[in-house]
């Protein structure tokens, strides 16, 4: 019955003529490597993913999973080397990588089978990759998680929900569990504690004065990390990721308009450059001091301890100490060591990962889909022509044609 529904699903691949890849491995139950096989298709007016097989892969190598696709597809007698049009995998470098992975293996025999990482993931890589490179960053989702598991207990869950409907009117908010792998949606969370900030310290104030043991110690550990450093990123990220979810969002949608995701690429992109401005930081600042002031946080720095003069300079004129080096301002030092480094990586990472070939191509799909305002714009097609190693002179003629 298997043989039957991949029969089924060859026919109509064949029918079809071109046709796409997607490929990923994983572990099994038995800790067994084992590679996927979808393809995607156009067939009788709707695309199609239909999956084919499992294959064991006793080696994880490139050259090894890339004769393993090529393989499977000389085994069903798919005419890959003119008709594979399309491979998409992880972005391991051992499946992207581009001089040796398995996506520059197979486009050696199918030099028309462009890749593609999932554009969602991409977003995705870039706010991972954005956290980690900012250690303080980082320090503070690790908080937001603790929060979370904290406030889930099943006491402290019930005095949450009572202390927001003393001091909110409508629905109660939950926290949100942090996701390792949907790091937009991280934006919910910070969106929430934002929202529900002055609750949060009244109840964490509230339990760590009830002494009773661990509950309360962890209590007071909680509040302890509320400085103006967390309300700063706090409100920065909450910002920073709304941005991008709305990215996400919209690159996850079933019935994705291309150009448009494009365009909503290079719109955050933009977004981002704007907010990196001294008038965007010093609003944003505004919004930082005013939360930080309604939950009481202290705004200024407690005053360091005076430094005492060594003995040996006794009658001695003192101008400067060794070392000494003026306090900077809580807005200054902020901007400097966490604002414009997670501005900065975000768009070292949005330009790395969305790459302009990738961008241009996705414009041109656009450009011969007849109500796109790009229909058979040729600057847009060219990218789109020269990957099927089109006569451009030819293509300048027909697009013509097919516009009147």
């Amino acid at each position: 019955m298997a043989e039957m529904v991949r029969l089924s699903i060859i026919n109509e691949v064949k029918e079809s003529e071109v046709f796409s890849i997607l490929a990923d491995e994983t572990k099994d139950v038995k800790k067994k490597e084992q590679m996927s096989f979808v393809l995607r298709y156009y067939y009788r007016g709707a695309v199609k993913e239909s999956f084919l097989h499992f294959e064991s892969t006793e080696s994880l190598d490139a050259a090894s999973l890339a004769d393993k696709i090529i393989q499977m597809l000389e085994k069903y007698g798919l005419e890959y080397r003119e008709n594979l049009v399309g491979q998409a995998y992880d972005g391991a470098s051992v499946m992207s990588g581009r001089n040796t992975g398995v996506q520059a293996r197979v486009k050696e025999v199918a030099k028309q089978a462009f890749y593609i990482h999932c554009n969602a993931h991409c977003l995705n890589l870039v706010l991972v990759d954005t956290v980690k490179a900012i250690p303080d960053v980082e320090c503070f989702f690790s908080i937001v998680q603790k929060l979370y598991n904290f406030m889930s207990g099943s006491y402290v869950h019930s005095k949450w929900l009572a202390k927001q409907t003393q001091m909110y009117d409508g629905a109660v908010r939950e926290l949100q569990k942090l996701s390792d792998t949907r790091w937009a949606c991280r934006y919910q969370a910070c969106k929430t504690i934002l929202e529900r900030l002055p609750a949060i310290i009244i109840v964490l104030e509230e339990i760590s004065d009830e002494k009773k043991g661990d509950r309360s110690v962890e209590a007071k550990g909680l509040l302890a990390q509320f400085d103006l450093t967390f309300v700063a990123l706090l409100v920065t990220l909450a910002k920073v990721f709304g941005e991008a979810k709305c990215l996400s969002d919209a690159l996850q949608a079933p019935s994705l308009d291309l150009g448009l995701a494009v365009d909503l690429v290079y719109a955050l992109v933009q977004t981002l450059e704007q907010l990196r401005t001294e008038d965007s930081f010093s609003v944003l600042w505004r919004n930082i001091i005013s939360l930080a002031e309604k939950c009481n946080i202290q705004i200024e720095p407690a005053p360091k301890r005076k430094k005492r003069l060594s003995t040996k300079l006794d009658g001695h004129a003192v101008m400067s100490h060794i070392g000494c080096r003026p306090e900077q301002q809580q807005e200054g030092s902020f901007r400097a060591n966490l604002f414009y480094p997670i501005i900065d990586h975000m768009l070292a990472e949005m330009n790395r990962r969305f790459s302009n070939i990738n961008c241009q191509l996705m414009r041109g799909i656009q450009g011969l889909n007849p109500s796109n305002d790009l229909f058979c714009d040729e600057v847009v097609l060219s990218p789109l022509a020269s990957i099927y190693r089109c006569n451009m002179d030819d293509v300048k003629t027909e697009l013509h044609q097919l516009k009147r």
